[in-house]
């Protein structure tokens, strides 16, 4: 380094190194959407330290690389939960050009703002790189975390609608990944708005093929969510199906939202310490990832196994947490399994039910 700067050589030595990594990068991300996704995974570890460096230098020296680099980790640092890159996007956005990569960057930071809890900053964040993509293909990105904030929001007819646009998308650019997420937004709003056999048709069309590990694993989640409320064996399996294949290429998001549904369906078949533990380990992960959205959720299904325990007062007070929650609002099979449980917790504890659900209140999911 003494030699390179004595030599006025440190900064292109510094410019070649960030070119070679941020290639390094991209080459890996288009893989993680192939049969190679674990490969893929293994290289962007394997050379997360040398992309720290290049993309600390390069928001100084090198805007447009620093948001290449951003932008081969959107997908990277969403699924495998890697927060740091995740802010390393957020840093790149007063940089943000009409690029590809600056349609990524927003999207990577739409995405962060939708699991702090901050939907209306995550709405207009992908609303800004919609705007920027116009009808490139690069807007089946911003078009994903748009769907998810729509169904966060409880906005079926907006989900849907964004999730048929990410599917068009998505054909067009011929990405199976991408096909794969759209049946996955539009699967979800249609069984969440009580049309599970649509989501069945829908899934039952698609070719799997094609696609690696996550997309496959997200199909599988999908379609264990359309089967909950009409058959929880196969509902069941499909979950397994859903974490094993998540698990086998570190796709800890899609893990973690899997394993939500399967304590749930655990709790409600009476197998209820698997499922204390399993809402046990997933509300930690929650935690340690900082993810408020995802954290909410889980707590409300987990105030039906208190209900179902008798854990009337944990239940009341859970309750009240999830009541006072402002980042997403509860709707369609979630929001009536959360009144029936209501009723019975104060049933069952009368006039000390307002108190422990007061206490509730104070506390933060």
């Amino acid at each position: 380094l003494e030699q390179l700067e004595a030599g006025g050589a440190i900064d292109e030595m510094r410019r070649r190194h960030a070119e070679h990594f941020a290639s390094v990068a991209q080459a890996a991300d288009a893989e993680l959407r192939t049969a190679a996704e674990a490969e893929a995974v293994q290289v962007i570890d394997d050379i997360f330290d040398e992309l720290r460096v290049a993309h600390a230098w390069c928001l100084r020296h090198a805007p447009s690389t620093a948001l290449a680099i951003s932008a081969a980790l959107h997908h990277y640092a969403f699924s495998r939960e890697r927060e740091e890159a995740q802010r390393w996007a957020i840093d790149c956005l007063p940089l943000v050009d009409h690029s590809d990569d600056a349609v990524l960057v927003l999207a990577s930071g739409a995405y962060r703002a939708n699991n702090l809890g901050r939907l209306a900053e995550a709405e207009a964040t992908a609303a800004r790189a919609l705007e920027l993509a116009g009808d490139r293909p690069v807007a089946r990105f911003p078009l994903d975390t748009a769907a998810d904030t729509a169904l966060y929001r409880g906005d079926l007819g907006a989900a849907l609608e964004l999730g048929h646009q990410l599917m068009d998308v998505s054909v067009r650019a011929a990405d199976p990944n991408s096909v794969a997420m759209a049946a996955s937004a539009i699967g979800l709003t249609r069984a969440y708005g009580g049309d599970p056999d649509a989501t069945l048709d829908l899934l039952g069309s698609i070719d799997v093929r094609s696609m690696g590990p996550s997309a496959q694993g997200w199909l599988a989640y999908t379609e264990g969510e359309a089967l909950l409320p009409v058959d929880s064996d196969a509902a069941k399996v499909k979950l397994a199906t859903a974490i094993e294949l998540a698990d086998t290429v570190q796709h800890r998001f899609l893990a973690a939202v899997a394993r939500v549904s399967m304590a749930s369906l655990l709790g409600r078949a009476g197998e209820r310490d698997e499922a204390l533990a399993a809402f046990a380990d997933t509300i930690a992960y929650w935690e340690r990832r900082g993810d408020r959205t995802h954290q909410l959720t889980t707590l409300r299904n987990l105030v039906e196994l208190f209900a179902r325990l008798e854990a009337h007062e944990a239940c009341a007070e859970l309750l009240g947490a999830v009541d006072a929650a402002e980042e997403a609002p509860t709707f369609g099979d979630e929001a009536a399994l959360l009144e029936s449980t209501r009723r019975r917790c104060e049933a069952a504890l009368g006039t000390d039910f307002a108190a422990h659900v007061e206490v509730g209140a104070a506390r933060d999911v």
